[in-house]
């Protein structure tokens, strides 16, 4: 600027001739890399580029403003195009390649299956370059377009913003693949387990990142009840028979019933507990909320019959409620449970 001060078109033109083409070579080359195979794992890398580009922006127009250097400005926006075009092909791939997984593997214990992990770790990762993807998405024509009146009311609101449902979108689809898989389970209870395992997990990630942002509280109390829907089930499959036994058991007025009322719970305690045994709820809390729910269900009212009659029970007929109690707090860890409880046939079996 100095020693070419007096005239700007001589200025322009001796930068432009220094500096164009290094900065057309530059500036090419993430269009370029844009371009090679799209691999979902290089939609971060994608994204950084994106988004270091965009922030520079500003810089590049006023440095690069005059007419002579028009190309360079012309090559970011083409470039930016073509990255903006890369991350939603790799979006197109990644939702592929869950369609694609057709693993028949069963999960032990009906654990989180490691589909839902990897996605959901993606997605985690996708929703921190929120504000980039927001400027990529309305700008690119998607390859399809999620049903905004979808049955499912997981994708349903014409108010959401394209990135809201593109993530519900991709949610869905591994919630529709973890469906199919829980069908694979012989045992209808463990099938309800795997759905509440991984379908929790779903929402813990959701509400415990930078998702929570982008999705509505609608979409985390519609699937936060699902949860409890299928806890429900699970439980009523279950331990529903041994519900319904203690309450609507009236108290006995003989000791034959008593026994038989506690001989018969003790039995379909055993059975259940030991149907259980390699079962895995892996958060913490939804863990202790499923033992205390069905404590509260079974121990007051077996309690009560037990105590009441204890005195004439014969020896070993049954377990005691404290029993009852320590069976359950051993449940859900997985194989071998936590190792508090002592055998079932211990003590206490019939």
């Amino acid at each position: 600027d100095h020693v070419f001060s007096s005239s700007a078109a001589i200025r322009e033109s001796s930068f432009a001739g220094i500096s164009l083409q290094s900065a057309l070579a530059m500036f090419s080359f993430p269009g370029n890399m844009a371009k090679c195979r799209k691999s979902p794992e290089k939609i971060f890398l994608t994204l950084d580029v994106y988004q270091s580009i965009t922030e520079l922006l500003p810089k590049i127009e006023e440095v690069f403003s005059s007419d002579s250097t028009s190309p360079l400005r012309s090559q970011i926006a083409v470039t930016l195009t073509n990255l903006g075009e890369g991350v939603i092909s790799m979006m197109d791939e990644f939702e592929s390649s869950i369609s694609k997984e057709s693993s028949k593997s069963l999960i032990s214990g009906g654990g989180i299956h490691q589909l839902t992990r990897y996605v959901m770790n993606f997605i985690v990762f996708l929703a921190d370059y929120s504000d980039t993807i927001s400027e990529i998405i309305p700008k690119t024509p998607l390859s399809h377009s999620p049903d905004v009146n979808s049955s499912s009311g997981d994708v349903n609101s014409s108010s959401s913003s394209p990135l809201e449902k593109r993530i519900a979108w991709l949610i869905l689809f591994l919630l529709c693949k973890i469906d199919a898989k829980s069908r694979l389970y012989n045992d209808v209870a463990l099938s309800y387990l795997f759905l509440i395992n991984n379908l929790n997990y779903v929402v813990v990630k959701v509400r415990t990142s930078s998702l929570k942002e982008i999705l509505s509280n609608d979409w985390l109390e519609k699937h936060e009840a699902k949860v409890k829907k299928y806890v429900a089930k699970f439980e009523e499959i279950v331990w529903g028979e041994m519900m319904v036994m203690v309450a609507m058991t009236s108290f006995p007025t003989a000791e034959e019933e008593a026994e038989e009322i506690i001989s018969r719970f003790s039995d379909r305690f055993e059975e259940a507990y030991k149907r259980q045994t390699g079962w895995v709820v892996p958060d913490p809390k939804l863990r202790d909320e499923i033992k205390v729910w069905v404590g509260l269900m079974l121990i007051p009212s077996y309690s009560e019959v037990y105590k009441k009659y204890r005195v004439g029970l014969r020896n070993n007929i049954g377990f005691a409620p404290e029993d009852i109690g320590n069976y359950l707090s051993d449940l859900y860890f997985g194989s071998g449970g936590s190792g508090t409880a002592s055998s079932i046939h211990s003590s206490n079996s019939i």
